[in-house]
């Protein structure tokens, strides 16, 4: 019986990968700590404990600290990546393409992401690991998935 595959999916999950490989292998260089935060961190608990109630996200959330933001920018710009602040929301998006659906949208330590939250972003602490890579996940080039996987938030 031929196995059936959603390619419009997988191409999605891939491509959030890609751009998630790229802000690893961008922050890594640089030495700037983040968390992976939102979406694509329930997305990869999610697929660790139950594969089929994962629901994928459009982009990718981070936690940053705002004196790291000059060095976010330069850091980011030899990856096709650029520094945006649009509608009071700060991003990273492609620059030949930008596109703030398919943005690394940054969440600032210490900061209430909206007014009306009570408490604001917890600081940068250890991070959850993973246990390895999902047996269906995308696999990014060069391994760079696990570096993402020891990036999220407790």
């Amino acid at each position: 019986m031929p196995a059936l595959v959603n390619s419009f999916f997988e191409e999605r999950v891939y491509r959030l990968f890609q751009l998630a490989t790229t802000l690893e292998e961008a922050f890594g260089a640089a030495g700037i700590d983040y968390r992976v935060v939102g979406g694509l961190a329930v997305y990869l608990y999610v697929e660790e404990v139950d594969p089929d109630a994962r629901r994928l996200t459009r982009h990718v959330d981070i936690v940053v600290r705002r004196d790291d933001l000059k060095r976010i920018a330069a850091a980011v710009q030899p990856f096709g990546l650029e520094y945006r602040h649009v509608a009071g929301v700060d991003m990273l998006v492609a620059a030949k393409a930008p596109s703030v659906k398919r943005a690394v949208r940054l969440v600032f330590t210490g900061e209430k992401v909206r007014p009306d939250y009570e408490q604001p972003v917890p600081p940068l602490t250890e991070s959850r690991r993973l246990r390895g890579v999902p047996p269906n996940a995308p696999t990014p080039p060069s391994g760079a998935r696990s570096g993402l996987a020891n990036r999220l938030i407790n």
